[in-house]
């Protein structure tokens, strides 16, 4: 019965609605002129009232005969002083049935959620692609908007860097960075390449001229390692080295606080032994 009685009341206001509004012309889709998610179809001039799901929006900027859908997300119209649709949380970290979001955090901006009538879909762009929200694409990091670029890639440009000048990534020899305006644009060699400074240029191993893999390249070659090998070994290593780094860093803070744990029980000891108790505990001079 509540649900009849609720149909009931939005088909009555639909239809007087409906009684208020002139079609500009006998055929086509029209904006109301009050909310930002209702539309008008006209059909040999009698108007019908429309509603976007939530989440969407009437695309005014169509033309009136459109055979496209009208409905578009929020963010790709500026409704002006039209009523926005009602948020209704329905998704999980969406505020609409549909949108689109950034769910990893500063340094995730590839990770991203598409809400979709009310059910999430987590994705990833490529590694080295951030999501833009704006157009809905995984673009370069230096471009992608609501990003924090230097967590994300791992990298700051310096301060005198020329607009498109190379780098090379501190973190693994296949990976590189070109800074346009100040922001890096991450960038990743092709498969069995590794980044050479020198040449600001991808290389095969062998041919590997500077940078911080240049020693260890020529000396595994060397050894008769083969260049595919040789790029897995150095990309192990790196994640070795990272693992150690950060083992090494716990303990060193576990061994800095056991020394100084140490020193302190050592100091009272000395105070124990070596101390009569009237210098442990002084008597106030009368």
């Amino acid at each position: 019965m509540r649900l009849f009685s609720t149909f009931l009341f939005v088909f009555i206001i639909n239809y007087a609605t409906s009684k208020k509004f002139n079609c500009p012309s006998p055929d086509g889709v029209f904006a109301d002129k009050h909310h930002c998610d209702l539309y008008f179809s006209c059909k040999s001039g009698v108007p019908e009232l429309q509603e976007c799901p939530n989440g969407l929006v009437f695309n005014a900027s169509l033309p009136s005969d459109t055979k496209e859908y009208p409905c578009v997300h929020l963010k790709h119209i500026d409704c002006g002083r039209r009523k926005l649709p009602e948020p209704n949380n329905a998704c999980e970290e969406c505020s609409y049935d549909f949108e689109t979001k950034i769910i990893g955090g500063p340094s995730e901006c590839n990770r991203y959620r598409i809400c979709s009538n009310g059910a999430p879909t987590d994705l990833s762009c490529p590694e080295n692609l951030a999501f833009n929200v704006k157009s809905e694409t995984c673009e370069w990091s230096d471009l992608a908007e609501d990003c924090d670029i230097e967590a994300f890639t791992g990298f700051k440009c310096p301060q005198n860097a020329g607009n498109g000048q190379y780098f090379e990534s501190p973190h693994k020899c296949d990976h590189y960075f070109i800074c346009y305006n100040g922001k890096p644009r991450w960038m990743i060699c092709a498969k069995g390449k590794l980044f050479d400074p020198k040449s600001a240029d991808c290389v095969k191993p062998k041919f590997l001229k500077s940078g911080k893999c240049y020693r260890n390249t020529k000396s595994q070659l060397k050894k008769g390692k083969t260049e595919e090998k040789l790029v897995e070994k150095l990309k192990k290593d790196e994640t070795k080295t990272k693992n150690v780094k950060v083992e090494n860093e716990e303990k060193f803070k576990k061994l800095k606080e056991s020394k100084k744990s140490k020193n302190s029980k050592t100091k009272l000891e000395m105070m124990g032994d070596d101390f009569t108790e009237d210098e442990k505990f002084p008597k106030a001079s009368k």
